[in-house]
């Protein structure tokens, strides 16, 4: 309504009412702009309006926006220098428990959000909870995002669709056969453990304050990290003279990985039954028994080769 009478300067009641089908809401919000110094009734009418300067009116109203913005800033600093004294007491403070599924994985986005250099994932298949969303955002603020996944967890509808997302806006990705946990580590101020018992839904997990617990989980991540294999790009195509060489080397990591061939076809983009014929003819020329062991040796002869 305002730039509305900001392109025509003044206009009658009768005008006005044609923004908006519900007559009483016009009324409310003339009253409102008037309140705010947006708009002024002229002088000796009750139902003509004229907008007042913008760059006047609008800059106070930004100024006042921008003290309260700077308030709820100080307010937050002063609350979280409270929060942080308490991660100075006994060790009770250490480790804080999150019961609930839903408030766990609260917690979990939240945390992420607050990330400020680095995010730290360790992704197992038993935990659906994985949305890429927080990830993307933080990409986008230029925060290093670094995910070791359980190969079993690619298997998950999308996976490896969330992995190529991730990996185009800038994230690294990496895969091991097994992971023994899920982990997730804010920076080098937080870590989040969710818990569980045998196959039973999550229901509770740690939140780890810094301390050498929080220390030793970071330790854990980086040696799961050394020892992993990054995923080959599924967009990575090169010319037809390098086409074969660089399919195989693909296979051979996906392979090492331990994932499944269903799931090797759908990160190549080709059929099961080409997975499986080149799987066999891999096995063959390297005189493997199986697949793993086909991956590994492959491995070390990529190596033997670079040295």
């Amino acid at each position: 309504m305002y730039e509305r009478l900001v392109d025509h300067h003044v206009l009658g009641l009768a005008d006005l009412l044609t923004v908006a089908t519900d007559g009483q809401d016009v009324h409310q919000a003339l009253e409102r702009l008037v309140d705010l110094g947006l708009v002024s009734r002229l002088a000796g009418s009750s139902s003509r309006y004229a907008a007042n300067a913008p760059d006047v009116v609008l800059e106070s109203r930004l100024i006042a926006v921008e003290r309260e913005l700077e308030h709820a800033r100080a307010v937050a600093r002063e609350v979280s220098r409270r929060y942080q004294t308490h991660l100075v007491q006994p060790v009770r403070h250490v480790v804080e428990v999150v019961i609930g599924g839903s408030a766990l994985w609260q917690r979990v986005r939240q945390m992420k959000r607050a990330t400020r250099h680095e995010l730290r994932m360790l992704n197992r298949a038993d935990v659906d909870e994985h949305p890429t969303d927080i990830e993307l955002e933080l990409l986008q603020r230029n925060v290093t995002c670094r995910t070791l996944y359980d190969s079993s967890s690619l298997e998950r509808p999308r996976a490896l669709d969330d992995v190529e997302r991730i990996r185009s806006a800038g994230g690294d990705c990496r895969v091991t056969p097994k992971l023994p946990l899920t982990l997730c580590l804010i920076d080098d101020r937080h870590a989040l453990l969710p818990l569980q018992r045998g196959d039973s839904d999550i229901e509770a997990g740690l939140v780890i304050h810094p301390s050498g617990l929080l220390d030793a989980l970071g330790n854990l991540f980086e040696g799961f990290w050394q020892g992993a294999l990054p995923l080959p790009s599924t967009g990575e195509r090169p010319d037809t003279g390098e086409q074969a060489r660089a399919d195989r080397t693909r296979l051979e990591t996906l392979l090492l990985s331990g994932m499944k061939e269903e799931v090797i076809a759908r990160h190549l983009g080709i059929s099961d039954r080409t997975v499986q014929r080149q799987v066999a003819a891999l096995m063959d020329v390297l005189g493997a028994s199986t697949r793993f062991q086909a991956g590994v040796q492959a491995a070390f002869r990529s190596r033997e080769t670079e040295t």
